[in-house]
């Protein structure tokens, strides 16, 4: 399958603004915009974390769908990307990373087929696997077209999404997978995604900490049978501080470069500053300014993604209101006295609430240095699931 990446920046409409030091006030709406200065220091926090913790990054690239994010996550240590869907993973083949897993199995004839083209690919490719059918069609696949994939046995410890359910599966489907001569055994997953967002720090440690002896108590069942794995794949934004005393080798972290209001709202770090800063905004303007209690803005439904609840006003810094949908292009920002201290045509800048879901609205990023567009970058996984 040939993914179209032929998305051309200079076709955009803001893209005769690239450059321009005042541009921010000048762009038509609504747009996407990265803070570049927050975005690098979160690219930095992440390594530093990594250094610090003695483990590997591997970034998801299902929320930001960004060939330039994922090149710069590389560049800023990364030692892999994790890809959701095999789509996303063929798009990925056009990244810097030298690996590349698949988190979820890949399952139909000829999404294996794909998976057997990227896999006579010069990046190292895995893929997760939950069950002794899965390894089988795996290697039935491999073994008509030659070469090797390496798998992760996906262990599910409490978010019932995929995975195996407890120690004896575990060992059973990595024995299949170690026994299947073009398959190689890389090692385990274990995601706990419904972990990341609890609000309360000591709470979330308190789960986090048990799913990891869980995880730790597979890792020993494999060694004792022979088949310690070498990689040890997990965590996540919300928990990464946790993370760091965990059985993981390499941290599958994902939104912590762009963050959102959502995870700002989580307590990642047991006391001071959270470690990253949100860096993605949605800018639009007021259109309509006659109701004694809102402002109607450009920004609807088709720019910021509702599913983690409305999104939060930002600048004006010195204006407090709410905000809400109010359709698919539109949304307000609620409080009195609005209409006069926001008339049409006043640039107003949200976080999203979710930035995944938000990032595939838009065909492109503006990356902002302060008031400048420094560059626009396509979204070239937009709409690839």
């Amino acid at each position: 399958m040939q993914i179209d990446t032929s998305s051309d920046p200079a076709s955009h409409r803001n893209a005769g603004l690239t450059g321009d030091p005042e541009a921010r006030g000048k762009l038509n709406t609504p747009a996407l915009l990265l803070d570049l200065d927050v975005f690098e220091a979160n690219l930095a926090a992440a390594a530093e974390l990594g250094r610090r913790g003695q483990k590997h990054l591997r970034p998801h690239v299902k929320g930001q769908k960004c060939l330039a994010i994922a090149d710069r996550m590389i560049a800023a240590g990364a030692a892999g990307l994790c890809c959701t869907t095999l789509e996303e993973a063929e798009l990925m083949q056009s990244a810097t990373a030298p690996s590349l897993l698949i988190t979820s199995p890949v399952v139909g004839a000829d999404t294996l087929e794909r998976l057997v083209a990227m896999a006579h690919g010069p990046k190292e490719m895995l893929v997760a696997v939950d069950s002794i059918a899965g390894v089988e069609a795996l290697e039935t696949r491999f073994a008509e077209a030659g070469g090797e994939v390496g798998v992760l046995v996906d262990l599910d410890v409490g978010q019932r999404r995929t995975g195996v359910r407890g120690r004896a599966q575990l060992l059973d489907v990595a024995r299949s997978a170690a026994g299947a001569p073009h398959l190689r055994l890389a090692g385990i997953q274990a995601y706990y995604g419904h972990l990341q967002a609890i609000d309360d720090f000591s709470e979330r440690r308190q789960r986090v900490t048990a799913a990891q002896a869980e995880i730790a108590a597979g890792i020993d069942h494999l060694a004792t049978a022979g088949l310690a794995p070498d990689i040890v794949s997990g965590g996540g934004t919300g928990t990464c501080l946790i993370d760091l005393a965990g059985p993981f080798t390499e941290l599958q972290i994902g939104s912590f470069a762009l963050m959102d209001a959502m995870y700002d709202a989580v307590q990642i770090a047991e006391s001071g500053p959270n470690p990253f800063q949100p860096a993605l905004f949605v800018l639009g303007r007021v259109v309509s300014a006659n109701q004694p209690d809102r402002v109607t803005t450009n920004i609807g439904m088709k720019a910021l993604a509702p599913d983690g609840g409305p999104g939060r006003l930002v600048q004006p810094p010195d204006v407090a209101a709410e905000f809400a949908n109010a359709g698919d292009e539109h949304g307000f920002l609620i409080a009195d006295g609005l209409a006069e201290m926001l008339p049409p045509g006043t640039a107003v800048t949200v976080m999203p609430s979710h930035c995944d879901t938000t990032i595939n609205l838009h065909c492109a990023i503006h990356a902002m240095r302060g008031n400048r567009l420094e560059e626009l970058w396509p979204i070239e996984a937009r709409g690839i699931w």
